[in-house]
């Protein structure tokens, strides 16, 4: 995440490795197909931090499907980013 986004508040940084831990590094850093990465990038660090609770979904049986705990992990990596957004 550092080396996509540099100099992020620890906060943001913080909540975005934990959601690149688990996700990969796209939500961070892949502009072309993130939302989040996108307004990381441009300095909308509100936007980008509002953006990770859209990540809670995975594949259960080739569909799509919101997971309670990636909803509960996304709502939490969201409240730390916003203490610094």
């Amino acid at each position: 995440v550092e080396a996509c986004a540099p100099g992020l508040p620890v906060p943001v940084l913080a909540a975005f490795a934990d959601a690149a831990y688990n996700i990969g590094p796209r939500v961070a850093c892949d502009t072309a197909n993130s939302t989040a990465a996108r307004k990381l990038k441009s300095g909308d660090l509100a936007g980008a931090c509002n953006e990770l609770p859209k990540w809670s979904k995975a594949r259960v049986g080739g569909v799509l499907v919101d997971l309670p705990g990636l909803t509960a992990r996304r709502a939490k990596e969201r409240a730390l980013c916003l203490t610094a957004a």
